[in-house]
């Protein structure tokens, strides 16, 4: 009976296999755009490149978590460059029997004299590309990534932002910014380089966000600030939508100074030397942690999870995500690893899937 019902079983999966769909492009970046993060040194020599990035596709089609898999040539930035595109980047999500899933992509970012928009005879754009070569040409700038904001919206905010005259149904909005820096970390001259959907006033409300971003000059670590460029990204959820947002790669702000003693009495007496635990906590509106709950501990038993939770006191990650998204209200996954009689500043948090 119980074999009958086992190959009846597997009859039926067979017969309807997972139909998987992979994420596609909805939009790439454009031959100007790659053309205005060209690393600067690689410009002044006339060189091209490639560079392949990992990152994951989410439900929305953003992209998050991406990091550099390959660049070529070395050693000229290229890799840095196409990160700085990915808030540009959308892709319809891939599918899993026609449900949206999370799924990782490579994605290859050419930077041709000839395809990329810089033909050998045109004018060359004067700019210089994410932070590595730091040798920008004509007017100095350099486009970014992210940076350690010190005031960003925070969740409710942006649900307060999300705009009234959207038509029902629209449902999830996307802006991305091109915006400066003023000498006192303030966001300006910010102008529209993605919106979906158009004509939603999802722009409007991107905008008006922006006195609500700040970022410290001191955090720009010797480059004066209204040097740098960023492509924004802001990220608007329909109001009443019920979803558990997840960071389990957190960019962290302050990782904290572990402290020896928290290694737990109960495993120095087994005579351990390390111990692991694994929290998913709730981000603040600072970015802080809060709400930890210990989701496993190796070894178990050994009091690694308690003590894990005590090294969350001093730890922060950014206050906005890469993705669009404030951190306040969204999980944090990550690892925490204490080991015994090593000194303080080798104890730090490490991220990681649980």
């Amino acid at each position: 009976m119980a074999a009958a019902a086992l190959a009846a079983a597997m009859s039926a999966s067979a017969q309807h296999p997972s139909v998987v769909t992979n994420p596609n492009w909805l939009r790439r970046p454009t031959a100007d755009e790659i053309g205005s993060v060209w690393p600067a040194e690689a410009l002044k020599r006339g060189l091209g490149g490639v560079a392949r990035l990992k990152c994951e596709v989410d439900l929305q089609g953003l992209v998050q978590d991406c990091s550099v898999v390959s660049e070529d040539p070395t050693g000229f930035g290229f890799g840095g460059a196409a990160l700085a595109l990915t808030p540009k980047f959308l892709f319809r999500p891939g599918t899993r029997d026609g449900a949206p899933v999370t799924a990782s992509v490579i994605i290859p970012i050419s930077f041709s004299m000839d395809a990329g928009g810089l033909a050998k005879d045109q004018p060359r754009p004067p700019i210089g590309s994410h932070i590595p070569s730091r040798q920008p040409v004509g007017e100095e700038f350099f486009l970014v990534a992210t940076v350690p904001w010190d005031r960003a919206p925070s969740s409710a905010e942006v649900a307060a932002a999300y705009p009234r005259d959207a038509r029902p149904g629209t449902g999830a909005g996307h802006v991305v910014l091109a915006c400066r820096f003023s000498k006192t970390g303030d966001l300006k001259d910010c102008t529209t380089d993605v919106e979906r959907p158009q004509w939603q006033g999802f722009a409007q409300a991107a905008k008006s966000l922006i006195p609500k971003f700040h970022l410290d000059p001191a955090a720009a670590e010797g480059t004066d600030v209204s040097k740098l460029r960023i492509n924004l990204a802001i990220h608007f959820t329909p109001p009443g939508a019920q979803e558990t947002r997840l960071i389990d790669h957190p960019e962290w702000i302050s990782a904290g100074e572990s402290n020896g003693d928290l290694f737990p009495d109960k495993a120095a007496r087994a005579g351990l030397a390390t111990g692991r635990a694994v929290l998913n906590c709730v981000a603040d509106t600072a970015g802080r942690m809060a709400a930890c709950q210990v989701t496993s501990e190796d070894p178990v038993g050994m009091d690694f999870g308690a003590a894990a939770v005590k090294t969350t006191a001093a730890v922060r990650i950014n206050r906005w995500q890469a993705n669009g998204e404030p951190a306040d209200g969204a999980h944090v996954a990550f690892a925490v690893r204490l080991n015994k009689d090593e000194p303080e500043e080798q104890q730090k948090s490490e991220g990681a899937k649980p």
